[in-house]
């Protein structure tokens, strides 16, 4: 059975709920000064852009499965450019059978843009070290927590060391109420090529 099909989410709205955004690439920031405990206004990010770069090479390919109170979705995420200065990323909407459910979407961003997606306000966020089992197996990370105080969420957004970039697994409360809840299934390198098929469909659920 198809899913309701949707608009696709990358890494911004992933990240801080936001609808898609295609932004201009532009060069390598230097990384945000770590200041002083009590001067910081957002905690230290879990990777530089030069780690997200070196990850995010073309043929890097993740699968994100989206757990809605109402619906489930996938979405495929693979890196089809990179250059010195960001990365071109399509977004593919998927079924629960893991085929296409509408057109891809592509959208650039740089390294900066995308190291600075994890960037929290201290004064609405902490951080933790710990580790989580997930699809991809036990892994060591950086734990954020982050109320947003607009929306009246909290979300929580876990990213592991190994793997830079996007956290593997996010859950956004109102109240006591889970909104959404988001972790990646499926994680490869295909030999630098964004093949049109994949072995990293969802299981159905």
């Amino acid at each position: 059975m198809k899913l309701r099909q949707s608009a696709i989410r990358p890494w911004p709205l992933f990240l801080v709920l936001l609808p898609l955004v295609g932004c201009a690439a532009e060069p390598v920031a230097e990384e945000p000064p770590v200041l002083e405990a009590g001067e910081a206004e957002s905690l230290p990010v879990p990777f530089t852009a030069e780690q997200i770069r070196d990850e995010w090479t073309p043929g890097l390919t993740l699968v994100l499965h989206f757990n809605f109170p109402d619906r489930q979705e996938w979405q495929r995420w693979t890196v089809v450019g990179a250059d010195s200065e960001g990365a071109q990323i399509e977004y593919q909407a998927l079924d629960a059978q893991g085929q296409p459910a509408a057109p891809p979407q592509r959208a650039p961003s740089s390294w900066g843009d995308l190291r600075d997606h994890a960037l929290f306000p201290a004064a609405e966020a902490r951080r933790e070290r710990g580790s989580r089992q997930t699809v991809l197996g036990e892994l060591e990370g950086w734990l954020y927590t982050v109320h947003d105080p607009q929306a009246e969420t909290m979300t929580e957004f876990f990213f592991a060391d190994e793997l830079p970039g996007a956290p593997v697994w996010f859950e956004s409360r109102s109240g006591e109420q889970i909104i959404l809840t988001v972790q990646q299934i499926a994680r490869q390198h295909l030999a630098g090529s964004p093949a049109d098929g994949p072995e990293t469909a969802p299981a159905p659920g």
